[in-house]
């Protein structure tokens, strides 16, 4: 059980993280985390909390809710939020962005938080209330008031970077409002890469598209077709669809790139990245960083060697096994909505 907090003392200190929002019963939890803690997995998920020791208490969101609004406090705050550096990179999935977010993490610089639970939360909230939210005037209010916890740093000279899960593309037009001055790079793999990646999950990934799919058509709207279902679609065709509509996803972009050219000049994308998020890298830290273990291992499992060697032998593989099918696909795609 954690210690008694005060309100003021959670808005204040930057170890309690906002890890869980409960609809029913209208409250938030915190859990305490250092910067390494949070930093040294892959994703702030829910399994991810779940796994915390520590310390976790929960509050009215109601009672944040007014703290932030109160008089006395309202000015402090919004200064709070003006000054927070929040930028995102939003992503297709399979296509790098969990190891570009990695890779740019440096503590004093910049705090890279991965596919915070919350903000999943709040993207399936307004994927199954859709009409309430767009009416819903309360709704600025909560994703200000999560995205202030999600988004502070530990340092007051650290920029924050938020990869959110793809399935919380929905929100993007939501958190580019909140601040303007926030930028946002838009992440994605080739078609051909996206369905290899896809087959290299083996049978998994059927299911893992099946549902987003179906999530990003509640999104979109796009699938209107009157002689076919979703659900009745190829395994690799609603793969394919699920590619299609994240690019959809992204027309607003200005700033976008592709995983293959992340990795043909690693170089040029850091530093492309550190303008765009005005993180502050120094060349040495670049180079260190270009050096370093994060690009000698698999971006989730950081174990064991796998370089661009590995990864192309395993999607020479893939092409070799199921290129026919990958072709066929692609082909399916362009004649149902014009794209290469």
């Amino acid at each position: 059980m954690a210690e008694q907090l005060t309100i003021d003392a959670l808005f204040a200190n930057a170890d309690w993280r906002l890890c869980y929002l409960d609809s029913e019963k209208s409250t938030a939890t915190f859990n305490k985390l250092s910067r390494t803690a949070l930093t040294q997995n892959n994703f702030a998920d829910h399994a991810f909390l779940n796994q915390q020791p520590g310390d976790y208490v929960t509050v009215p969101l109601q009672n944040l809710l007014q703290h932030m609004q109160q008089t006395e406090n309202l000015a402090k705050t919004i200064a709070k939020q003006k000054k927070q550096k929040v930028h995102y990179i939003f992503h297709s999935a399979f296509c790098g962005s969990t190891l570009l977010a990695r890779v740019l993490d440096e503590p004093g610089k910049c705090l890279s938080i991965r596919e915070p639970h919350v903000l999943t939360q709040l993207s399936a909230f307004k994927r199954a209330n859709q009409a309430y939210v767009e009416q819903w005037s309360g709704w600025p209010q909560l994703l200000k008031l999560s995205l202030y916890f999600i988004a502070r740093g530990y340092h007051d000279s650290e920029t924050t970077i938020i990869k959110p899960s793809n399935s919380a593309n929905n929100l993007i037009p939501d958190l580019l409002d909140l601040n303007s001055n926030s930028q946002a790079l838009m992440l994605s793999a080739s078609l051909k890469q996206f369905l290899v990646s896809n087959l290299k999950k083996g049978e998994g990934y059927k299911r893992f598209c099946h549902t987003l799919a179906n999530q990003l058509n509640q999104d979109t709207g796009y699938w209107h077709s009157s002689n076919q279902t979703i659900d009745s679609l190829m395994p690799l065709q609603q793969a394919a669809l699920v590619w299609h509509m994240h690019q959809l996803q992204f027309t607003q972009a200005t700033n976008t790139l592709f995983f293959d050219q992340f990795m043909a000049d690693k170089s040029a994308t850091l530093n492309d990245c550190n303008r765009l998020f005005a993180l502050g890298l120094s060349t040495t830290q670049i180079d260190n960083k270009l050096d370093g273990e994060l690009f000698k291992h698999h971006a989730k499992e950081q174990k064991g060697d796998y370089t661009e060697i590995e990864k192309g032998q395993e999607d020479a593989k893939i092409l070799f096994e199921h290129g026919e099918q990958i072709e066929r696909t692609m082909r399916w795609l362009q004649a149902m909505v014009g794209v290469n």
